[in-house]
């Protein structure tokens, strides 16, 4: 399938789902989007010069991010395979993929923190070259969020296969899909950023549609890729991947 084409699958079948994307959703965002407020808070408190600290916060985000992201990842492979979701969906693929999605949330954690550290150092410098080569690491803070925007359902993916689903590997998968399927890549992307400003903008759908529909066009794009170079069959449906 074309970018365009795994689009307009994904849209579909947000609509036509909607009840499991609302369990998807309501779920990461009851959990890890609660918690990712109150870092964005406690953030800006620091910011306007109020004490606070922010140990808890980011503890809290390493902790309940990963595994909240995993449970609607699990939901929505479920919704993009034609199968039946139920409300303990979620709770499943929380405990099956805990420790496994913990693991890998505190990686990417530490890569975007050390990425946006040096994209910081150098955006700030006085020094001209020192400013304009901090987009190399903008460049990388980018890339890194299509790698885990792969991951989590490459996580699943690969557990399902019985295939070594180590972190090293979940991540190394992950950045290959990436860069040889790069024009692809970078359509979904697109597409990531579309939806998520739609629902920024309207608001009242981002505890309800955002987080399902993100994990509804992640695994859709990942199990696109990896039908196309024959690392799993074609899934069952009525809409078929290999076109």
């Amino acid at each position: 399938m074309t970018g365009w084409e795994i689009a307009k699958k994904s849209y579909k079948e947000i609509y036509q789902n909607i009840s499991a994307v609302l369990i998807a959703s309501l779920g990461w965002f009851l959990t890890a989007g609660l918690v990712l407020l109150m870092n964005l808070i406690a953030i800006n408190a620091i910011l306007i010069g109020q004490p606070i600290w922010i140990v808890p916060f980011l503890l809290l985000e390493l902790i309940v991010v990963g595994p909240a992201t995993a449970g609607a990842c699990y939901v929505t492979n479920i919704i993009v395979k034609y199968g039946n979701v139920s409300i303990t969906d979620f709770f499943k693929g929380v405990k099956e993929y805990f420790f496994k999605s913990l693991a890998l949330n505190f990686v990417f954690f530490i890569i975007a923190g050390i990425l946006y550290f040096d994209f910081n150092f150098f955006a700030t410098s006085e020094s001209y070259w020192m400013k304009v080569s901090s987009a190399i690491w903008l460049y990388g803070l980018v890339f890194v969020s299509i790698v885990c925007f792969y991951a989590y359902p490459l996580m699943i993916e690969l557990d399902n296969l019985d295939e070594d689903d180590s972190i090293k590997n979940i991540i190394k998968y992950a950045g290959l899909l990436a860069v040889k399927n790069i024009s692809f890549t970078i359509f979904i992307y697109f597409q990531l950023i579309i939806y998520a400003m739609l629902n920024i903008g309207l608001i009242i759908t981002l505890p309800t549609l955002f987080m399902g529909g993100i994990c509804i066009l992640a695994n859709n794009s990942t199990l696109n890729l990896l039908v196309k170079h024959n690392v799993i069959d074609d899934i069952p449906g009525p809409q078929s991947f290999r076109k």
